[in-house]
């Protein structure tokens, strides 16, 4: 379920609007709540991730629109943080990647969005998590090593 209030407010649109332009996403409307304002969005291509939630489709219609054109800027720089992983984690996950993002707090509806995605993502590409997974931490609650560890 996308929440419609979201759609709206990144791009805009008509709930007609809004089925009209899904074909740019092979999408369409498959039933929209008009009470709870949840719109219930089919994709018929699963090969974009990006479109699995209600950002996605938002950014790719601002597109389509030349509202925007191309992905948004995003500044990346290394950071001081360094993670080490315990050894006995490793036959469990041989490989790790790490980011830290910061910026605006993250308001609920935005954080259910990446929570439903994570899922829809580690589900189709991590064959439900046995092979990959992801995980979301505040940053202020991670302890990061103060000095090199030997």
């Amino acid at each position: 379920p996308v929440g419609s209030e979201v759609v709206r407010k990144i791009c805009n649109f008509s709930i007609k609007e809004l089925d009209e332009l899904l074909a740019f996403a092979k999408g369409e409307i498959e039933s929209h709540d008009p009470a709870t304002g949840v719109i219930r969005i089919k994709l018929e291509d699963t090969n974009q991730p990006y479109l699995w939630c209600a950002e996605g489709i938002a950014l790719l219609l601002r597109g389509v629109l030349g509202i925007d054109k191309g992905m948004p800027n995003v500044s990346v720089k290394p950071s001081k943080d360094e993670v080490i992983i315990d050894s006995s984690v490793k036959s469990i996950r041989p490989f790790i990647a790490v980011f830290s993002a910061k910026g605006p707090e993250i308001k609920d509806a935005f954080l259910r969005q990446l929570i439903q995605f994570q899922e829809k993502f580690c589900g189709a590409f991590g064959m439900k998590r046995s092979k990959v997974s992801i995980g979301m931490y505040p940053y202020e609650k991670i302890e990061f090593c103060k000095k090199p560890f030997i």
